[in-house]
């Protein structure tokens, strides 16, 4: 199984681009998020995104790409959509900046006579709107749609189009979004692209998704789901069960909520070789725990929690390896095992003891 390329328009996370400004408070369906912001402090979420956006500007992505990291599982953990949107983004656009940059390396090293025009605006297009240049990328893209017209290369006009929509998605100019990726779909149709057809669908998908027409998105990231089939597994493949996952949850069909969740965590592992998504999958399993808690299915719940805290123990993230600890002796408590919910409140408190220079 090879790594996932660089040259496609969606990479982890919902939307891959640099957020300019503050996410909004979305609401959250309890199925999927039973738990309530005021249980946590969501000013932590606002210091760990401006964290991560000072150290890129310091050009350290590592700590940036951790700084992301821990805001996605503590915005999840909270139950705030609209921060873990922006750490999603983020961290995607983090992703894709370095391997962007591996990517356009190569071409420019491995380029011919022969490489169409379009394909490198594509590419050019797509480096620029991973590092946060919306502007710069969609006129690129347009670019690319012109020069993919003369060609007559039907590959590069529906990255061009994807491309523009997702710029005009994340604007939220959703009618002229639908407009470009409805007409990547159908253009190509006509050629054997199922990557990139998969991507314009997920992508059309977000357009209902974010607009709250769930029923169309359904059919549309099962559409996406369709083409990933045909090919490898990838990141992307994992991000379209996810949030198929989220949609069966708010309809209320939560074994083939857990079924999506469950496929897509099988992916991420089967990925980890040659990307670190621990975190991703960490994040999902929690997911899929507290859906298991709100059907009151603890015994499963906590059989996730733990998988989640065994990975949560190899990265440096002392604060969601708390919070499992502690919803681990919430559960524990509520099974009615109070000596085993001793046990993890006390090593939560212990975590906490160190990250606070007590311990």
């Amino acid at each position: 199984m090879r790594r996932p390329t660089a040259s496609v328009s969606l990479i982890p996370g919902p939307i891959t681009d640099t957020p300019s400004e503050p996410p909004s408070n979305e609401p959250t369906s309890p199925t999927t998020a039973p738990l309530h912001s005021s249980e946590f402090d969501l000013a932590r979420c606002r210091a760990l995104y401006l964290e991560g956006w000072q150290q890129v500007d310091q050009g350290q992505l590592e700590r940036a790409q951790r700084a992301f990291q821990e805001l996605l599982i503590w915005s999840r953990h909270c139950g705030h959509t609209g921060w873990a949107n922006a750490a999603e983004k983020a961290t995607a656009a983090l992703v894709a900046q370095t391997a962007l940059a591996t990517a356009t390396q190569a071409i420019n090293t491995a380029a011919s006579a022969t490489t169409l025009p379009s394909a490198q605006r594509c590419e050019e297009a797509a480096a620029l709107y991973a590092q946060g240049h919306t502007t710069l990328a969609k006129s690129t893209y347009q670019q690319a749609l012109e020069a993919a017209v003369q060609e007559q290369c039907l590959l590069n006009v529906g990255r061009s189009l994807n491309g523009l929509g997702l710029l005009d998605l994340d604007r939220r100019r959703y009618r002229q979004a639908e407009t470009e990726l409805r007409a990547a779909i159908e253009v190509l149709a006509d050629v054997e692209a199922p990557r990139q057809t998969a991507i314009a669908f997920h992508n059309l998908a977000l357009v209902h998704y974010q607009q709250g027409d769930h029923a169309a998105a359904k059919a549309e990231f099962q559409q996406a789901l369709s083409c990933w089939q045909t090919g490898e597994d990838s990141l992307e493949l994992a991000l379209t069960l996810d949030y198929l996952g989220r949609i069966y949850a708010d309809e209320q069909a939560y074994w083939l909520a857990l079924g999506s969740f469950e496929a897509a965590v099988d992916i991420l592992v089967e990925l980890t070789p040659y990307q670190d998504v621990r975190v991703e999958a960490a994040a999902l399993m929690v997911q899929m725990a507290q859906l298991c808690e709100h059907t009151r299915h603890l015994d499963l719940a906590i059989a996730y929690l733990t998988a989640a805290l065994e990975t949560y123990q190899t990265l440096p993230l002392s604060q969601p390896l708390m919070i499992v600890l502690n919803r681990l002796g919430r559960l524990h408590q509520q099974a009615q095992r109070p000596a085993i919910a001793r046990h993890y409140y006390h090593r939560a408190h212990r975590v906490a003891q160190c990250e606070s220079g007590e311990g």
